[in-house]
């Protein structure tokens, strides 16, 4: 089965069904879909194992240099008394800040993590912030960031 973007729908809302196609099919026909359209998409799969593999070969075709994104799940069950690793929240959270700033690019997430609630936007603002080599701060700025 041959799929082409000129028969999928890009009008915004619009859910586009690519289940028939195999992982690395999928992944070009998606770059390319991305990089043609030049706005945010998001890929809900059905498991976190179609999602690593998929996100694989999305960074193998991914020759635009599009920001792909990854919305993983918690990996926790709901009744379990342990939280998420760290760095599954430190993902989900910067995950969470680069998409409201996201233009155009891929983003990656499970049925799971999509039907779960997240934080309001000033939870995150308030929870993280960027900091890159070689960046002045004023110290007044850093204190009343990390007191808050």
């Amino acid at each position: 089965m041959t799929t082409s973007t000129s028969r999928l729908n890009f009008s915004t809302g619009y859910k586009n069904h690519l289940d028939s196609l195999n992982i690395s099919h999928k992944a070009k026909l998606i770059i390319d879909m991305a990089s043609q359209h030049q706005r945010p998409m998001l890929y809900i799969a059905a498991s976190a194992t179609e999602l690593i593999t998929l996100e694989e070969n999305l960074r193998f075709f991914n020759h635009h240099e599009l920001p792909i994104l990854r919305f993983s799940d918690w990996e926790t069950l709901p009744y379990d008394s342990f939280s998420p690793h760290q760095d599954i929240i430190s993902d989900r959270l910067d995950t969470l800040a680069k998409i409201r700033d996201l233009t155009s690019g891929i983003i990656l997430t499970t049925t799971a993590s999509a039907l779960s609630r997240i934080c309001p936007l000033e939870h995150i603002d308030a929870q993280r912030f960027d900091l890159t080599v070689n960046q002045v701060l004023e110290q007044k700025n850093l204190f009343d960031r990390l007191s808050n």
